[in-house]
């Protein structure tokens, strides 16, 4: 019997760590969010500015494209900087490990 839902499964397996860099999802995730930002916010101000449908969807559609590139680079050099922080991490603690523990007397 299965009471979690298979989602779950997915992102305890050890495949979908962090440092895998096979499955980096902040890039993707940064950069969809950002585009649709971008976009909602290009269609409320122009039809704030009473703009044609035309206009604003093309203007709207130009500033998604544009957000998602960005979102991308920047979803890019957080899941680097991650990365990095997490491998340093485990390097530290490897070094903590291995050093004997201090005697009281």
């Amino acid at each position: 019997m299965q009471d979690r839902p298979d989602y779950i499964y997915s992102v305890l397996s050890p495949q979908s760590s962090v440092l895998n860099p096979q499955h980096s999802v902040m890039p993707k995730r940064v950069a969809a969010v950002m585009a649709l930002v971008a976009f909602a916010m290009c269609l409320l101000m122009g039809m704030g500015a009473d703009n044609p449908l035309s206009t604003t969807l093309l203007r709207a559609l130009e500033a998604m494209g544009v957000a998602f590139v960005v979102g991308w680079v920047i979803g890019t050099m957080a899941q680097s900087m991650l990365n990095e922080s997490l491998s340093d991490r485990e390097k530290k603690s490897e070094i903590q490990e291995s050093k004997p523990a201090p005697r009281d007397r």
